[in-house]
């Protein structure tokens, strides 16, 4: 994700994103022809209900979990 963040931080980082994005309203950055080319395919309700969705798979998650 990020250089010199633990994998504990990386998850942590993770599970409050999701956090945000799930209840996120209002403007979208970058959301513009000028700033994304795909800028049309935007969809806020969309990211909002992925997020809610990620939210229990990464409740618990772990460093563990990273390992396969």
């Amino acid at each position: 994700l990020v250089r010199d963040l633990s994998p504990a931080d990386s998850i942590k980082l993770v599970q409050e994103s999701m956090d945000f994005i799930a209840v996120y309203k209002g403007d979208i950055p970058g959301r513009s022809a000028i700033e994304c080319g795909n800028y049309l395919e935007h969809n806020l309700e969309g990211a909002n209900e992925i997020a809610r969705s990620m939210q229990p798979i990464l409740k618990d998650w772990t460093v563990e979990k990273l390992e396969y």
